[in-house]
This record gives structure tokens, sequence and C-alpha cells, in this order.
């Protein structure tokens, strides 16, 4: 085999493996509409990357200078994973933290699988290791699968699944950086140790197995992490009932006081009907106007959005705020009763807190949309707000002092749409707030 063919093999067979391992961290996350094309346009991105990185490295070695054989190889594999990253970018829904994250794990990953089967093959059959120009053959490519498709598995159990538990990967960016600067360390140390192989042979294998170690600290304390993580996320949860109970004492306490008044009212209503005339006429039809409206808003074939829809058209009504729905109550049967509520609860909420503070009555308007065609469920929400709102991470920022514990709702709502494969589109824009979000059936 030429050193060029060799070259470009090595550097193939690393993208392929570096992609394999950033799969398994971002598989269950929500593709990007045209995922089919999306992915194989990354594909071959990342395999042409690596082919000319591959011939890059085969001039390098000619040259035969060692210390810019292990400058360039850390630069080309790099190159390749960024392109990776940002092919991944391009097929999921994610955000930046999210992929960094994602693409740091499986580095990590991909980092740790070969340097075990570089130790295995050094230690038990040199005469079948893969990476050496001089013992590429069948069987040593037989050898590479059978022992990268083990360490896979047993990487994919120990630690992708335990962290795929919780899908929000968000370790924070000093986190983040720290393990990226272990990664380096580990990548460099590799790259130079590679060079001097041959004349300092148990340095080499030494060096195998701090990288070994190195990676195994970095990946068992990312799933720890993410075990805290998850259970602080479960506390968020439990805070948001608790203030969700809340509302729903408020809503509670502002529906008794309208019956109240409503009966109140009645009374002087009842006698007005008991003289008949046009006063009496007008006061018919004035209650049916209302008893109308209130059969139009909660009657679907939907219980939660029946519960939904009434409550927040209740509070709306008795706050001088118009909401305006358009409702196909079926197309939203393939989720969970509880995520339906969650998920039209939060993106309601979000609206009535941002008319809420409108002064003007033709703004304070909500307008709910829920549609489906051909195969694609739709719904959207628009509200006019005041002052200005931006966006982060494809998320508005919240405008509260306390920005840990609040902005969870429009959280919420992203990981209910990724749960169930759809993709959130939000903007703002001429002082109108937009919510899209999508699912295909």
């Amino acid at each position: 085999m030429s050193v060029i063919a060799f070259c470009t093999m090595r550097h193939v067979l690393f993208a392929v493996e570096l992609l394999a391992c950033e799969a398994a961290f971002l598989y269950g996350y929500g593709r990007r509409k045209m995922f089919a094309l999306r992915a194989l346009s990354a594909f071959v991105a990342v395999t042409v990357v690596a082919v000319g990185m591959g011939h890059v490295m085969s001039y390098v070695i000619g040259r035969g200078d060692g210390g810019s054989y292990a400058l360039f190889s850390c630069i080309c594999y790099f190159a390749v994973f960024a392109v990776s990253a940002a092919g991944y970018f391009a097929c999921f829904c994610i955000s930046l933290r999210q992929l960094c994250f994602c693409a740091v794990s499986g580095y990590c990953m991909r980092h740790l699988i070969f340097s075990c089967y570089v130790l295995a093959v050094t230690a038990f059959l040199p005469e079948y290791n893969l990476l050496r120009i001089e013992y590429v053959g069948p069987v040593s490519a037989g050898i590479y699968l059978a022992v990268y498709a083990a360490l896979y598995a047993a990487c994919f159990f120990v630690f992708v699944r335990p962290i795929s538990r919780s899908r929000d990967y968000d370790a924070g960016m000093n986190v983040l950086a720290l393990f990226a600067v272990v990664l380096v360390v580990n990548v460099v140390v590799n790259a130079v140790s590679e060079v001097y192989s041959q004349e300092h042979f148990p340095l080499y294998v030494n060096g195998l197995i701090v990288q070994i170690v190195s990676m195994l600290l970095v990946l068992f304390v990312q799933t720890l992490l993410l075990d805290r993580l998850q259970l602080a996320g479960e506390n968020k949860i439990v805070n948001t009932i608790l203030e969700q109970q809340e509302k729903q004492y408020k809503f509670a306490e502002v529906n008794a006081e309208l019956l109240s008044i409503k009966a109140h009212d009645l009374k002087h209503q009842v006698a007005v009907l008991r003289a008949g005339g046009e006063d009496a006429e007008k006061l018919l039809r004035s209650i049916e106007d209302v008893t109308d409206a209130y059969d139009t808003v909660i009657k679907t074939d939907n219980t939660a959005v029946n519960i939904v829809i009434s409550e927040k058209w209740m509070y709306c009504k008795s706050h001088d705020i118009k909401l305006s729905c358009m409702v196909n109550p079926q197309a939203l049967s393939f989720m969970e009763n509880v995520d339906v509520y969650s998920l039209l609860g939060n993106l309601l909420d979000n609206c009535i807190e941002a008319v809420a503070a409108i002064g003007s009555p033709d703004r304070r308007v909500i307008s709910f949309n829920i549609a489906e065609h051909a195969g694609v469920v739709t719904v959207s929400a628009r509200n006019y707000y005041a002052g200005e709102r931006a966006l982060a991470g494809g998320l508005p920022v919240t405008t509260k002092t306390d920005k840990t514990s609040h902005g969870y709702g429009t959280r919420s709502i992203r990981r209910i749409v990724e749960k169930y494969g759809g993709a959130v589109d939000m903007s703002a824009e001429g002082g109108v707030f937009a919510v899209n979000i999508t699912f295909s059936r």
C-alpha cells in the first residue's frame, strides 16, 4: 500500500469512528427538515476533508520531519472534528452548548477506543496492527473491526446510556472547556508519542495507558455531572409544579370571585326577565352570546386541549385579553395528555405574560392555532410584546431579574417538542413574538 493510500485510509477511518461516537450521544435529538439530505451532505463533507488531510499527511511523512508530523497530525484530526461537529449541528435540533458536550464526549469516546485498540494490538498482536502500513491486510482489518465493535458497545452501555437519561446536556462552558483541554493534551501527547514509538517503546505504551485513564476519568465525570444536573432539573420541575399549583389557586380565587359577582348580578337579571319587555330581550341575547362563545372555546374531542384552552380563555376574558383560537384537537392525539397540557399551557402562559404588560387594548391579542396538513402537525402562537425581546440559543432571554429560576417554560416547550421528534422556531420581530412548532407524523 502506498503512503498516500495509507494516510487516506487512516483519516477516513478516524472520520467514521468519530461520526459513530458522536452519533451515540446525539441519536435522541429531534431532526431538522430534510434530514437525509443534510446527513448525506455532512458525511460527504467530512469524508472529503478526511481524504484531503490524508494527502497532506502523506506529504509531511515524505519530508521525514517528526515535529511537523506531530503538528500536522493534530491539525488534521481537529479539522475533521470541526467539520463533523458542524455537520451534526446542521442535522439535529440542538443548541451550541449541547453540541459542544456531544462533540467533546464523542471525541473522548473515540480517543478512548482508539487508545485501547492500539494498546491491545501492540501488546498481543503487533503483527496485525492495522495502523501500521506494513501490517495492513484482511486479517488485521477483521481484528480491527472486531475490537472496535466490542469497545464501542462497552462504551455505549457504560457511558452513553446513563447519560442519555437526560438530554439537556448543559454541563456549563467552564466544565466543557476543562474537558476539551484534557482531550487536546491527550491528542497532542498521542501524536508526539507516535513519532517516537519505535525509539522509546515503553514510554509509548505508558503514554497510551495515561490517555486511557484520562479519557475514562473525563467520561465518568461527565456521567456523574449529568446525573447531578438531572437531579437539579427534577427539582426545577417540582418547583415549576408548585408554581403552577399556585397559579391554579389564584385562578380558582378569580373564578370564585367572578361566580360571586355573577350570583349577585343574577338576582337583578332574574327580576328583569320576570318583568319582560325590551330589556329582557337584550339580556337574553347577552346571555346567549356568552354561552355560545364558551361552548365554542372549550368543546373539542381532546380532554387536555379542552382543559388548557378553557382555563386560559377564562383567564384572558377576565383580564381584557383577546384569545383567538383555531384548533384541530385530533392533530395532537399522538402525544400524551400530560405533555399536551404542559406544552400548550407553557406556550399560552408565555403569551399571556407578554401581552399583560401592554397597556393598549388593541395589542392585548393572542393568536393560537393547531392544524394538520399532509401528515405535518403545526402549533403556532403569536402575540405582541412591550419593550425589547432578545433570543439566545433559539430561546427568548428572560426579562426577570432571577435568570436561573425563570425561562424554564420555554426550555420545557423545546424538550417536549424534541421528545416527539418535532422542531420549534421562535422569533421576535416588529413587536410580534411568534412560536412555530412542527411535527411529522
